[in-house]
C-alpha cells in the first residue's frame, strides 16, 4: 500500500470519485519520466502477496462460459469479500508481469517496443493485465469494505501508464477549445497527442459502466464538436460488467448492447472500446448494425500504431 500512495505523489494525482465534478489533474501527467513503473510493480506485488493468504471461494457462474472466484478474508470481527476473479484470466505467476515491465520500461525506441511485444501471445498479454489490474482492486476489496476510489484510481494510473509507454508520450486532462470568441480549458478524461501527422486519443478509464456509459458518448461528442471530427478517437478501457451477489455468491454480467447501439448511431462514434474482462454480449457488437469495436485490452498493443497511424 505504501508503493501505491508514493505512486499517487510522485505523479501529483489525487483521487476524485465518480461522484465528483472536479476531475481536474495536473496539465500533463508524467508517467515517462517519473519513476512510476518500481512503484506500479511494488503495488501489485504488494496485492499479490495479499491475495495468496486469502481464500478462495467459488461463485455461482450466471454468465455462459466463463468461471469466477471470489477472495475471502477472516478477521475476528469482520470477513472481506472481493469482486469476482474471472478464473480463466486470472494468475498470481510474477513473472510474466515483471517480463511485461520490463518491456515497456527497457525498450529505448517506439520500434523496439513494438518487436518485444510481438514476441507476446495475445492471450497470454490479456491474462497478465487482467491479473495485474484485478490482484491491486482485490487486495484493496478485502483490506476495507465500500472502498471503490482506490481501485478505481489505481486502474486509471495502470491503464495510462500503459498507454503511454506504448505510445511514448504523456497525456493530459484538460484540453484547450475556444468557445464563441473564448478560450476555454476543457477537463477530460486521458488525452494522448502523440504527435504532429498523428490521430490523438480520447481515452475514458472505468472499472465499469452500467448505466454510466452513456456519459463516454457524451463526452466524445463534446470533443468531436469542439476540437474537430476525427481529430480524437474514442477509444474507452474497462475492466469488467461483472457483479457478485454476496449472499447467493452468483456472478452476472450487465450489458446494454442495444443501448449501445442506440448511443453509436445517434451520439457520436467510438473507434474501439478495449476490455479486461470482455462480456460477450459487447463483443457481438462487432457484426452488429452500426457496428462497434469491442476488443481485449491486448489488441491496442498490437494495433496501436495503425490507430493512431503511424
Amino acid at each position: 500500500m505504501e508503493a501505491y500512495k508514493a505512486l499517487q505523489k510522485s505523479l501529483q494525482i489525487r483521487a476524485v470519485s465518480e461522484d465528483d465534478d472536479d476531475t481536474t489533474t495536473a496539465e500533463e501527467i508524467d508517467f515517462l519520466h517519473s519513476n512510476q513503473a518500481p512503484l506500479l510493480a511494488a503495488a501489485i506485488k504488494f496485492a499479490m502477496t495479499e491475495i495468496s493468504l486469502a481464500e478462495r471461494l467459488e461463485c455461482v457462474s450466471k454468465v455462459a462460459g466463463k468461471r469466477y472466484f471470489a477472495f475471502e478474508r477472516r478477521t475476528a470481527s469482520e470477513t472481506f469479500l472481493s469482486r469476482p476473479v474471472n478464473q480463466d484470466l486470472f494468475s498470481d505467476d510474477l513473472a510474466p508481469v515483471l517480463a511485461l515491465f520490463d518491456s515497456l520500461e527497457n525498450s529505448q525506441t517506439h520500434e523496439e517496443l513494438s518487436v518485444s511485444l510481438r514476441t507476446w501471445d495475445s492471450n497470454l498479454l490479456q491474462k497478465t493485465l487482467y491479473s495485474m489490474a484485478m490482484a491491486f482492486c482485490c487486495a484493496i476489496d478485502i483490506q476495507k469494505t465500500g472502498d471503490k476510489k482506490t481501485p478505481g484510481t489505481f486502474f486509471e494510473y495502470f491503464v495510462a501508464y500503459l498507454i503511454s509507454r506504448r505510445l511514448r508520450v504523456n497525456p493530459v486532462r484538460r484540453v484547450e477549445i475556444s468557445s464563441r470568441g473564448v478560450n476555454i480549458s476543457l477537463p477530460t478524461d486521458f488525452i494522448f497527442e502523440p504527435g504532429l501527422g498523428l490521430r490523438n486519443l480520447h481515452v475514458p478509464v472505468k472499472t465499469s459502466t452500467r448505466e454510466r456509459v452513456i456519459q463516454v458518448w457524451a463526452h466524445q461528442r463534446v470533443i468531436d464538436g469542439t476540437l474537430g471530427q476525427g481529430r480524437y478517437l474514442g477509444t474507452p478501457v474497462i475492466l469488467t460488467e461483472t457483479k457478485l451477489d454476496k449472499k447467493k455468491m452468483e456472478v452476472v454480467e450487465i450489458c446494454l448492447p442495444e443501448q449501445w447501439q442506440i448511443y453509436q448511431g445517434h451520439i457520436s462514434q467510438l473507434s474501439r472500446i478495449y476490455y479486461l474482462d470482455l462480456p460477450q454480449p459487447y463483443m457481438d457488437l462487432n457484426t452488429k448494425l452500426p457496428p462497434i469495436a469491442v476488443k481485449p485490452f491486448a489488441e491496442f498493443f498490437f494495433e496501436s500504431d495503425a490507430l493512431v497511424g503511424v
